[in-house]
């Protein structure tokens, strides 16, 4: 089909969503895509609310606060990103396809922007500027409480002990008021990088976890792999940026924000002048991580 000013939009716009979904966009199984129509983001801390008092029944109900001062929430500011690709006439009628191969690898492009962005947010948890409200980075041993503070960071590199301990890491944690906050009912997903996917795979889906008793003629035996008991998705990026790096993040809070301003939008139009076909595309995106630290578990294996 020979490219004219009728269909130039739609093979463009065809091709481009080809490209797009080339680029796995697996962050969405554990981070919160949000599109809210306003200026700038706002994410409360949720601190002050404590446990109930007792109330008897006729005097006012007692009052408590969010956000207090000290541990204020956090604020997510978006920016825009754009591209534009030119194509000579020249180009569109002695290469075959150029228009849309353009448009697809534009589309590529966009989505390895966004999961780079999204996974810069795990990359950066651990001193590059991913902040909770605290202050603290998004995985830190020493996060705060109303008492006392609370660990969502390890240096012990992938295994399923190492597994197992995070298990155990989201039983015991609480929240800011220092309450049981055990988010292990929602699923995790265990988020690696490539180097690692054989090691989390095996540790998630095996039936068995293989231990060999050293009394005399003792046999290798099998045990129930319990690692695998709560709703783990492993997820591979090629964008993270660590090989030994790995994080345990919940499906139920989901502490990554990532905030789309303004959507993709595509257009296409031949220039006046030169002739040029024009592909443009421009959106609008954020990141940040919430203003508490529930729901994420980092390892920084050194």
């Amino acid at each position: 089909m020979a490219l004219t000013t009728s269909n130039v939009k739609r093979t463009a716009v065809e091709a481009f969503f080809e490209g797009m979904a080339i680029v796995s966009d697996n962050w969405r199984s554990f981070m919160d895509f949000r599109t809210d129509d306003v200026p700038a983001l706002r994410l409360a801390a949720m601190t002050g609310l404590g446990n109930f008092s007792s109330w008897d029944g006729a005097s006012d109900l007692a009052i408590e606060t969010i956000d207090r001062p000290g541990h204020d929430g956090v604020t997510l500011s978006y920016s825009q990103y754009g591209y534009q690709c030119r194509i000579s006439k020249a180009d569109v009628a002695d290469v075959p396809g150029i228009v849309g191969e353009a448009s697809k690898k534009i589309g590529v492009s966009l989505a390895n922007t966004y999961a780079n962005l999204a996974y810069g947010r795990l990359n950066l948890g651990f001193g590059g500027g991913s902040t909770v409200g605290s202050g603290n980075q998004l995985f830190s041993p020493t996060h705060t409480r109303a008492s006392g503070t609370r660990s969502n960071h390890t240096s012990s590199a992938l295994d399923r002990s190492s597994f197992m301990a995070a298990i155990t890491a989201y039983r015991n944690w609480t929240n800011y008021q220092s309450q049981p906050y055990d988010l292990t009912a929602g699923g995790f997903c265990l988020v690696v990088p490539p180097a690692l996917e054989e090691t989390a795979q095996q540790i998630v889906r095996s039936p068995f976890a293989l231990t060999t008793v050293t009394s005399a003629g003792a046999p290798s035996q099998g045990e129930v792999n319990v690692a695998g008991d709560y709703g783990t998705e492993v997820v591979v990026s090629p964008h993270l940026s660590d090989a030994n790096n790995w994080f345990l993040m919940s499906k139920l809070e989901r502490t990554v924000k990532i905030w789309e301003r303004f959507a993709p939008s595509i257009s296409t139009s031949i220039d006046e002048d030169d002739k040029r076909v024009k592909i443009s595309v421009d959106f609008a995106l954020a990141t940040g991580v919430n203003a508490q630290p529930d729901g994420a578990y980092g390892a920084e294996v050194s």
